[in-house]
């Protein structure tokens, strides 16, 4: 990653014990986690913020990539990051911020277009009805129910 030149910069903390198993290390700009079962990857940035946020690795467990350049927003026109975790992809752009899609809603965006015909997640998946989620896009909303599955509006 380029050592105190890397985009996480200079160690702070000693290597430790991650919470769910692994090991982690904090530096100035991000951490690094690693399993054995995924590797060791950076975090750093807004999707850390995120990350941290909202349940950390014991939620979202370990990265499986650094962080990428995404596509364009069809929205804003600015090109977003995103970084894959066992459990969910975290997107971000400085229009929307960073947050987590997963499940049944993760895998209708990515096989109908992602971000490009999307957009970016513009907050978290909340409660739909009595039994269903829902996440707004910056094009769409998706909606999920046990009964219906996904669909887009």
């Amino acid at each position: 990653m380029g050592g105190v030149r890397s985009t996480v910069g200079n160690p702070s903390l000693v290597e430790a014990d991650s919470h769910v198993g692994g090991r982690f290390q904090q530096f100035a700009s991000g951490i690094i986690l690693w399993h054995s079962r995924t590797g060791a990857f950076a975090v750093r940035g807004k999707i850390l913020d995120q990350f941290w946020a909202s349940g950390y690795e014991a939620r979202w467990g370990f990265p499986m990539m650094d962080e990428a350049a995404a596509k364009k927003s069809p929205t804003s026109g600015q090109v977003g990051q995103y970084q894959y975790f066992e459990k969910g992809l975290f997107l971000w752009t400085p229009a929307t911020n960073a947050h987590a899609v997963y499940g049944a809603i993760l895998t209708y965006f990515e096989n109908n277009g992602r971000e490009l015909v999307f957009g970016y997640p513009k907050g978290e998946e909340q409660a739909y009805g009595t039994n269903g989620r829902m996440q707004v896009f910056e094009k769409k909303t998706f909606y999920w129910t046990p009964e219906r599955g996904v669909w887009v509006q």
